[in-house]
Parts: C-alpha cells; sequence; structure tokens
C-alpha cells in the first residue's frame, strides 16, 4: 500500500497562511512577497502531482489495474473519485489555481513562473523517492541542482534590477 508522508502536508499551511496574512494586509501589488507567493503556488502544484500518483496507486492496487482507457470503465471511475486521495487532489488543485493566480498578480512571471515550477518539480521528485521508492540517478539529480541554481541566479538578477530601479 502507498504510505504518503506528512512533511509536505506540515510545512505547505504555515506557508499558505503567510501568503494570504500578507494579501489581506496589502492590497496592492507588493514585489516583496512574489517569491512567497510562487513558493506557495510550486508546494500546491506539486502536492497535485503526488496525490494523483497516490490516488493512481491505490486505485491500481485494489483494482488490479489503471490505464488512461480503463478510466472509462465505471468501477474504475467510481473507486477513481471514492478512495481519499481524490478528495486532497481537489483540495491542492483549487488551492494551487488560487495561489497562481496570486502569483500572476503579484510581480514579474519572469521570477515567480521558474521559481514555482522549479518548486513544483523538486517537490515531486523528493517525494517520487521517500514516498514512492523511485530510483534517483546521478544524472537527474545534477540536472536537478543544475534546474535549481539557474532559477536562484534567475530570481537574484531579476531581484536586484528591481532594487535598482527603486533605488
Amino acid at each position: 500500500m502507498v504510505a504518503v508522508t506528512n512533511t509536505g502536508l506540515r510545512l505547505w499551511p504555515a506557508l499558505f497562511q503567510y501568503v494570504i496574512q500578507s494579501e489581506m494586509v496589502n492590497k496592492r501589488k507588493s514585489e516583496n512577497h512574489e517569491i512567497a507567493y510562487a513558493i506557495c503556488t510550486g508546494l500546491s502544484l506539486g502536492m497535485v502531482q503526488i496525490f494523483i500518483k497516490t490516488n493512481t496507486n491505490l486505485v491500481t492496487v485494489e483494482l488490479g489495474r489503471f490505464s488512461i482507457f480503463s478510466i472509462f470503465s465505471t468501477e474504475n471511475v467510481f473507486y477513481f473519485f471514492t478512495v481519499w486521495p481524490f478528495f486532497m487532489l481537489i483540495l491542492f488543485s483549487i488551492v494551487g489555481w488560487i495561489c497562481t493566480q496570486i502569483t500572476y498578480s503579484h510581480g514579474d512571471i519572469s521570477i515567480s513562473v521558474p521559481l514555482f515550477a522549479v518548486i513544483q518539480s523538486v517537490v515531486t521528485l523528493i517525494v517520487g523517492y521517500v514516498v514512492f521508492g523511485e530510483q534517483m540517478a546521478l544524472q537527474k539529480i545534477a540536472g536537478t541542482v543544475t534546474i535549481v541554481l539557474g532559477v536562484v541566479i534567475v530570481i537574484l538578477s531579476s531581484t536586484n534590477e528591481v532594487e535598482m530601479e527603486t533605488a
């Protein structure tokens, strides 16, 4: 059976609470919070991918099969929509969509989109390795680190440009 760690579930609410509170306090655009918004978006969308995998694994274990073609059978569709990860999938999809909209409305997409995309990928890779027992080749680790460093460089250069413009 699939075990789902709650480490990501514990980290996510604190950051999301920070984003919501800062959104309520700052009704105007603020470049100070665009990174936090992008982090929430990445975590939310990463959790969506995790629960898609969890849901699919549970359906496969219960029914013995699962594919895109078998989802059209009544039994598969019913079971897919009634296992608990499906409800978490819906919750994180809604929260991810909200966070994405907040992220887009607060700052440069040249900062936020790469950041939430890389966070989403890193969350998925780590959970895939830790929870689902997927193998991580050295090339995959090196590629992920390279992408993360590239995004950090983009973010640092973009935030330095914003600071120079406001000075």
